[in-house]
């Protein structure tokens, strides 16, 4: 009887996620495969290596929107030298980590490109016109799409199936997340969902007994979520407070691993974790703008509440500051926290933890969100 119960309950799963890949499908339909605004300096970093093998923005600067090119190019329509870098490269003070996850799609497009020049046809192999262009779209939401099924999935272990589903479609089609899945997905908010997604869910499906091949796992994801987006930084707050718990037990001999384990593999955590964050200190050095943190209009600095629940725009008066819209720890929040509210003896850490990680991530913009710019 409970074999077939557990059948049945597997059957149900695997339809309500073949129902979410069905919307999926039918969604790809809305891409909108362009660059411009903040995803010319995100795509740069994908298609200036894989094209032109270095790290050279010029074409990127030209071929962007015009805003972009009335700000960065001068009379001759040629970048202006206050935006070199002092390594004389152009400021791209973007993350590099949307471009890895692009690279996989870009690759696929490029072979492509260059087998249909090889039998005549006359489609640039450039990295702006459509194959890459839409390459980097489906891409995009792929990954967006992913981040989904994974607050799905998790989601699930806490209520029933339907209630899962509905706080996924909800956060899916109710919030800022479609804007960057496909009107605008040279952007980097769908790929911080996905990442975000990825690491809760993988902290959370280990979190009783990890192994320390886990937690090496655990810090590549935890380093992609950070060449992704910088802010999701705040997310380790999780693992800080798992931390401090097993500490308090290892000291009073009631934990599974001693203070000697439990130090060696938060070492080797923070080890490969600093890394696997080499592609993003050498951008850094190489594309790292001399420019001064932002500020608003008049010079004020913004507010702490303002940066840990920003509004849906991106401005502030006068000029673009740094409380963006939400990235992607807020679907993964909001999909979550939903179902855990129907099951909340289960699930009350969870829920609140991650409003402490909102607050701490508004203060970490406000600090240090402009550190290595």
């Amino acid at each position: 009887m409970e074999s077939q119960s557990l059948s049945t309950r597997t059957t149900q799963r695997l339809d309500t996620e073949r129902w979410l890949l069905f919307l999926f499908l039918l969604s790809l339909a809305l891409l909108n495969p362009w660059v411009r605004g903040d995803g010319v300096g995100y795509y740069a970093f994908a298609r200036a290596p894989l094209i032109e093998h270095n790290f050279n923005f010029e074409h990127d600067y030209i071929s962007a929107n015009t805003g972009i090119r009335e700000a960065r190019l001068d009379e001759h329509g040629r970048p202006k030298e206050i935006f070199r870098t002092r390594t004389g490269h152009l400021d791209n003070h973007f993350t590099v980590g949307p471009a890895m996850l692009w690279t996989p799609f870009l690759l696929l497009a490029h072979g492509g490109v260059l087998l249909a020049r090889a039998f005549g046809a006359q489609v640039p192999a450039d990295g702006f016109s459509a194959p890459y262009r839409l390459a980097m779209a489906v891409g995009t939401a792929f990954w967006g799409f992913l981040g989904l099924l994974l607050s799905f999935r998790l989601a699930r272990q806490y209520v029933e199936d339907v209630w899962a589903f509905l706080a996924t479609i909800s956060i899916w089609w109710a919030s800022s997340l479609p804007v960057y899945m496909y009107f605008n997905p040279s952007w980097s908010h769908a790929h911080s969902a996905f990442a975000v997604s990825l690491f809760v869910f993988y902290w959370h499906g280990t979190r009783e007994h990890r192994t320390l091949r886990q937690w090496l796992v655990l810090a590549l994801i935890a380093s992609l979520m950070l060449n992704v987006y910088y802010a999701n930084a705040m997310l380790l707050v999780i693992l800080v407070v798992e931390a401090l718990r097993n500490y308090a037990a290892a000291f009073r001999g009631r934990g599974e691993a001693s203070v000697s384990q439990l130090i060696t593999r938060h070492f080797l955590f923070a080890v490969v974790t600093l890394l696997c964050l080499i592609p993003t200190f050498v951008t850094r050095y190489i594309a790292r703008p001399v420019t001064a943190p932002c500020k608003t209009g008049r010079g004020a600095r913004p507010t702490f509440l303002r940066c840990s629940f920003p509004p849906s725009t991106v401005c502030f008066p006068g000029r673009r500051c740094c409380c963006s819209p939400p990235s992607g720890w807020f679907y993964l929040n909001g999909a979550s926290r939903a179902s855990a509210l129907r099951c909340w003896r289960r699930g009350w850490r969870f829920i609140f933890l991650l409003p402490a990680i909102r607050i701490g991530r508004g203060y970490l913009r406000l600090e240090i969100g402009f550190l290595f710019r």
